[in-house]
C-alpha cells in the first residue's frame, strides 16, 4: 500500500495542495496532518470527517474518513471498490475534506487529485 501523507490547512482560501494518483490505482491511503495558518486549530469531541470528490466527468462520490482528534489526523483508506471510483477518471479532481459534527459541517479543506492517464484502459487486452 502506498501512503500519501500531505499537510492540510483547514483555513479557507489558500491554495489547495496536488496529490498526483495513476488512473486505476486502488492500493492507497491519503493522510492529511491537518493545521490552521491562522492560529490554532482546535478539533471538537464527537467530530467526523468525510472526503468529497467531484470527478472530470461530473460524477460525485462522497466517504466517511477516520479522524483521530488527539493528532489532528484525517486518513481516508479506500475499498478496492471505492479507490477504483476515486482513479477511474483521469484528470483534475476538484476534492473537499469536511469536518463535521452531528451532520453540521464545522470546517472545510479543498485540495486536488491529479490522476494521471493510464495508457492502457483496466479492461484492455494488450496481447
Amino acid at each position: 500500500m502506498i501512503t500519501y501523507t500531505n499537510n492540510l490547512d483547514i483555513y479557507p482560501g489558500n491554495p489547495p495542495i496536488v496529490i498526483k494518483l495513476s488512473q486505476y490505482d486502488t492500493d492507497f491511503s491519503l493522510v492529511f496532518n491537518l493545521f490552521s495558518s491562522r492560529g490554532t486549530l482546535t478539533i471538537a469531541s464527537g467530530t467526523t470527517a468525510v472526503f468529497r470528490e467531484k470527478k472530470p466527468d461530473g460524477n460525485v462520490m462522497s466517504v466517511d474518513a477516520t479522524i483521530d482528534i488527539t493528532n489532528k489526523k484525517v486518513t481516508l483508506t479506500p475499498s478496492d471498490t471505492i479507490a477504483k471510483q476515486i482513479t477511474a477518471i483521469a484528470g483534475k479532481c476538484c476534492c473537499e475534506l469536511s469536518l463535521q459534527k452531528n451532520n453540521d459541517e464545522l470546517n472545510t479543506a479543498n485540495f486536488v487529485l491529479l490522476v494521471e492517464k493510464a495508457p492502457v484502459d483496466i479492461d484492455e487486452d494488450p496481447f
